[in-house]
């Protein structure tokens, strides 16, 4: 809406050239920063859609990785056995840097679920293949 407001200026109501010259630069300067916004858009969008087509899980991994979820802070100390792990934070919990933790266990194989996030590239494919996006 600037640029407009600035050519409206400068054909309009504008009569020093000097003046012009400014408005015409201003306008200038505004139209290649929105062109490199616009292709900056186009850049994300594509390594954005690139990083979650290339999320899978690889032929013959096995095993589990470890999740620790943060509840909360314990000033007790630890001598790194477990009954003292039990009292200061309590039985399900972690303690570790005076911190309690959960801890979670999940196979790899969980990790293919992040492969779903595929499925939004199907409603484009269908309107690119159905003759509503032909001109």
């Amino acid at each position: 809406m600037t640029g407009v407001v600035l050519v409206i200026l400068d054909n309009e109501y504008i009569e020093d050239l000097d003046s012009k010259l400014v408005l015409r630069v201003g306008n200038a300067a505004l139209t290649v920063f929105l062109l490199g916004l616009i292709c900056w858009r186009f850049v994300v969008e594509r390594v954005l859609e690139l990083s979650i087509c290339a999320i899978f899980v690889p032929p013959g991994t096995s095993g589990s990785f470890d999740v620790r979820e943060w509840k909360f802070y314990t000033d007790a100390e630890t001598d790194g056995t477990s009954n003292s792990q039990k009292t200061s934070c309590g039985a399900p919990f972690i303690v570790e840097g005076g911190g309690c933790y959960l801890e979670y266990s999940y196979p790899f194989e969980t990790l293919g679920l992040l492969s779903l996030l595929r499925l939004y590239m199907v409603p484009r494919v269908i309107r690119n293949l159905s003759s509503v996006a032909r001109y």
